[in-house]
C-alpha cells in the first residue's frame, strides 16, 4: 500500500501475516522493499493482522465512516464552511455541532466523515464510537508545517 501525504512525502506499506514474517521468500521481499524505498527517499513499514486490528474501536469506526463516502466522498461546501467555521473555536463533540448547527444528523455525519478523510479536521475515533460523543477539531500543528 503506498500513501502520499500532504507535505509531499510518502510512505509504503508491506502488509503481511505475522507468522509469515521469517519465511526467506517475505524477508528477501521486504528487504529489496526497503532497499528501494531507501534509495528514492520513502518510508517503508511493514504491518501485521495484530498492527490493523489493534484497535477494536479504530477499526469499526472507520467501517461505520466507510458509507458515508461511497455517495460521492465530495462535501457540499456550506456544510464544510459550517463546521470548519465552529471548530476554529476548539475541539467539539458532535452533540454539540449538532445543537449548533441547522443540519440533521446524517447530514452532519457526512460532512464529518468527509472532512476526517480528506485530513481537514482530526477525530477520537480511536477512542470513541463514531457518533454524538465523538470529538472533533482542527489540527492546528498541521497549519504550521
Amino acid at each position: 500500500m503506498w500513501i502520499s501525504k500532504k507535505d509531499g512525502s510518502e510512505i509504503f506499506f508491506e502488509i503481511k501475516y505475522e507468522k509469515d514474517l521469517n519465511d526467506e521468500h517475505v524477508v528477501k521481499q521486504i528487504g529489496i522493499q526497503k532497499k528501494w524505498c531507501e534509495l528514492h527517499g520513502k518510508e517503508h513499514q511493514v504491518r501485521t493482522e495484530k498492527d490493523i486490528r489493534n484497535n477494536e474501536i479504530y477499526l469499526e469506526n472507520l467501517k461505520d465512516i466507510l458509507p458515508y463516502l461511497q455517495n460521492d466522498s465530495t462535501i457540499v461546501e456550506i456544510d464544510r464552511h459550517k463546521v470548519i467555521s465552529q471548530l476554529k473555536d476548539g475541539r467539539k463533540a458532535l452533540k454539540e455541532l449538532n445543537q449548533l448547527l441547522s443540519l440533521n444528523l446524517p447530514r452532519l455525519y457526512e460532512a464529518v466523515a468527509c472532512l476526517i478523510y480528506t485530513g481537514e479536521i482530526k477525530a477520537n475515533i480511536d477512542k470513541e464510537y463514531f457518533g454524538l460523543e465523538t470529538e472533533v477539531w482542527i489540527d492546528e500543528t498541521e497549519k504550521l508545517s
